[in-house]
């Protein structure tokens, strides 16, 4: 297996482990906001996580995303206006060009979420939280669609205006969303 795809194995699993992902987005093209000031290096007061936000088209970031074992991955990311909320949606930029197609074909690219309780001066940013979320959509299973998969993993099946209407009734829900992550202007120009 080479070094690529197992990096990309890596980062999905890391993230997958600390996200709930969503077959559909949570935005429509009207609801996308840009903001300039999210453009730039950002890091945890550690500096153990890095995120890079650059412009991509239709209002879209390219997100970069380092962890703290050097990992990356890069993913296009839409920064989304729901009443009064702001949320991020990350979707993986490319799949490993080494896959071969079969391989390939057994990967599902997935939205994965994020409340967003501002930008300057510091970007506070909380995962939807996969344990909070379950034990919700156990207690109320026809709040939101979804599915568990043969491994006991939640993949939300939601269409995108389940999706916003669930998210604008629940974002201040206690728990759904797990701490917030402080992110502060990073200096690095890697």
């Amino acid at each position: 297996m080479s070094r690529t795809i197992r990096l990309l194995l890596a980062v999905a699993v890391v993230l997958a482990a600390a996200c709930v992902p969503s077959l559909h987005p949570l935005y429509t093209a009207r609801d996308v906001v840009f903001d300039s000031t999210l453009v730039g290096a950002w890091s945890d007061s550690a500096a153990t996580e890095h995120w890079r936000f650059a412009p991509a088209a239709d209002n879209a970031y390219q997100v970069t995303y380092t962890d703290d074992k050097g990992r990356v991955g890069v993913f296009v990311g839409h920064l989304t206006r729901l009443g009064e909320r702001s949320f991020f949606d990350f979707y993986p930029d490319s799949l490993p060009k080494t896959a071969n197609e079969f391989w390939a074909l057994h990967l599902v690219p997935m939205h994965s979420f994020a409340i967003v309780d501002g930008i300057r001066p510091r970007l506070r940013i909380g995962l939807l939280e996969p344990k909070a979320l379950e034990k919700y959509l156990k207690a109320h299973p026809a709040a939101l669609r979804h599915e568990f998969t043969d491994s006991g993993d939640l993949v939300l099946t939601a269409s995108t205006a389940q999706l916003q209407a669930f998210f604008r009734a629940h974002a201040g829900d206690k728990g759904l969303f797990g701490e917030r992550t402080a992110l502060v202007p990073d200096a690095r120009t890697d």
